[in-house]
């Protein structure tokens, strides 16, 4: 693997770390209640982390349908078709192992190469890199409503 794969790959590891711990720190019982907004449920920000680096992962935006992997959009407003943190744990693995073998395929003169996902950046560092700043700004609002409902939050990797 190619050494700016290799550090992407290592921050990557880091960020389903802490999600993998903020899903696990959950109960059952919060994991598909609405916070003060009804975009903060544990469920929807875990899984719509997921579902983001499993899209930006495949290299185009083309065909990519979100909710094919677990039968329900991320946005849903039906809390209880969400899915359980079995499910998310399992999606995690499958997209972890996608962007792992997306970042595998990628030599260091390939990070220069135009990205072709509009409004995310010029070439494919730059979308990698927007994919983690993504994936730890919902974290963040993961690990602020885990406190908020009294709940310890995932620890920073």
């Amino acid at each position: 693997m190619a050494e700016m794969s290799q550090s992407l790959q290592r921050q990557f590891d880091r960020a389903w770390k802490t999600l993998r711990q903020a899903t696990e720190h959950c109960p059952d019982d919060e994991w598909k209640r609405a916070g003060e907004h009804i975009f903060f449920v544990p469920s929807r920000l875990a899984y719509h982390i997921i579902a983001a680096v499993d899209y930006y992962a495949g290299g185009s935006p083309d065909g990519f349908v979100p909710s094919k992997r677990l039968g329900v959009r991320w946005h849903t407003e039906d809390l209880e078709t969400l899915p359980d943190k079995r499910d998310v744990l399992a999606y995690l693995e499958a997209a972890r192992e996608r962007m792992a073998a997306t970042l595998a395929g990628l030599e260091d003169a390939d990070m220069l190469s135009p990205n072709p996902f509009p409004g995310r950046g010029e070439n494919m560092l730059e979308l990698m890199v927007y994919t983690l700043r993504h994936s730890q700004h919902h974290l963040g609002q993961l690990n602020g409503e885990l406190k908020m409902r009294g709940l310890p939050p995932a620890d920073w990797c």
